[in-house]
């Protein structure tokens, strides 16, 4: 046993000798410059770069300082509840919530199910790298590729009056039930005559006519508007909202209309409860009190319960997620700024940036496409567990 330990003593001290000899080896390199040729091989990405940029035609008193990460990153997760801004806050809109973003079952990412697609059809399906589809089951996961953080800091003083977390290009499903925003979710209304027809009117006779003879009046002409955040009348509310929709006073525009459609709906004008306008092949109508026509156009936010981020390409009638896309952010400030939608733009305009609320603000870029039915409906929830615990999320 004494020969034994003796002998493994020896080794020990023998490996050891070995190791600190070769730190002891004196090394010498030389630094040679590399030539462009060898340059032009190398390639990579910092871990993190710093811009500081000052735009011109951003917030002229705030200089902004950008920490960029290298990063890409795939997940699917989910939180029982995301809440940020809760403080006691004086709302001109009166609505009564205890933060400027609440979200239930908040969720990136999901489990395909082709069923949900199926009954779904405004939700953008997503498509694996290489452009096929997934199967019943599979994680499909939100990207984040090159994420920053941004602070915006007052020209003067250099304090800080301004933060958010940029997701970079992001792509994929964004899951909640909706209880309160303050941001802006970029839902677009996209009818036609025929979706029309499936939206139920509560105008006037006149107004219910118009909607059932709508795919002959209209023949298939786009009718288009912009929805923005709002208060249960229907008036633009930016600050801790509850709904979405077309604001009172704004118009909801049938373009390039034919002779018919125009001299029909000029003949009923006077008697519809929308105000009409006519300009050129264009035909206008204006939102009042919730409706267009007699037709809601203020929606619950708690009914779109699934949003796609990335560049949707349409094939036929189904709308895929084919790329990432700039833009979504999460921001904090002590007072109304301008961030940069865009980071990656050299020489923006005004139109690139985001006026974004003082408290914390939430921006997601190209959330949806719809149509009034649709918008009144809302979006079903896409799956997110495997196991259903009953509440919603299976």
């Amino acid at each position: 046993m004494v020969s034994s330990l003796t002998k493994n003593k020896k080794s020990v001290i023998s490996i050891l000798g070995a190791v600190f000899a070769i730190l002891t080896i004196e090394v010498h390199a030389e630094l040679k410059q590399l030539d462009d040729a060898t340059l032009s091989d190398v390639t990579g990405q910092a871990f993190i770069a710093i811009d500081e940029n000052n735009y011109a035609t951003g917030d002229a008193n705030v200089d902004y300082l950008r920490i960029n990460l290298g990063l890409k990153i795939e997940t699917q997760l989910n939180a029982d509840r995301l809440e940020f801004g809760n403080y006691e806050r004086e709302d001109p809109y009166g609505e009564a919530r205890d933060a400027d973003i609440i979200f239930d079952n908040f969720s990136l990412g999901t489990i395909y199910d082709e069923a949900y697609y199926a009954s779904n059809p405004r939700v953008a399906k997503p498509l694996k790298s290489d452009g096929t589809e997934y199967s019943d089951g599979e994680i499909v996961p939100f990207s984040i590729t090159d994420p920053f953080l941004e602070f915006a800091l007052d020209k003067t003083t250099g304090r800080p009056v301004g933060v958010r977390l940029g997701l970079g290009e992001a792509q994929g499903l964004l899951s909640a039930s909706i209880q309160s925003l303050t941001g802006d979710l970029n839902i677009d209304v996209l009818d036609r005559g025929e979706g029309l027809t499936e939206a139920s009117s509560d105008g006037n006779i006149f107004d219910q006519l118009v909607v059932l003879l709508a795919p002959y009046l209209t023949s298939g002409d786009p009718l288009e508007a912009k929805a923005v955040l709002l208060d249960a009348d229907g008036n633009p509310d930016p600050i801790r909202a509850t709904m979405a929709g077309i604001p009172n006073g704004e118009e909801f525009v049938i373009r390039d209309t034919n002779f018919f459609t125009r001299f029909a709906i000029s003949l009923l004008g006077p008697v519809l409860s929308s105000e009409v306008d006519i300009q050129g092949d264009d035909i206008y109508l204006t939102v009042q009190d919730c409706a267009v026509i007699g037709i809601n156009t203020c929606f619950n936010l708690d009914t779109f319960n699934t949003l796609a981020i990335g560049e949707q390409t349409m094939v036929g009638d189904r709308s895929y997620l084919t790329g990432p896309e700039s833009g979504a952010f999460l921001a904090f400030q002590s007072r109304d700024l301008k961030w940069l939608r865009d980071v990656s733009l050299t020489n923006p305009s005004a139109e690139d940036f985001v006026d974004a609320t003082r408290g914390a603000y939430l921006n997601v870029p190209n959330g949806l496409t719809l149509n009034l039915n649709e918008a009144f409906q809302g979006i079903e929830r896409a799956q997110t567990e495997y196991i259903d615990r009953g509440v919603g999320l299976f």
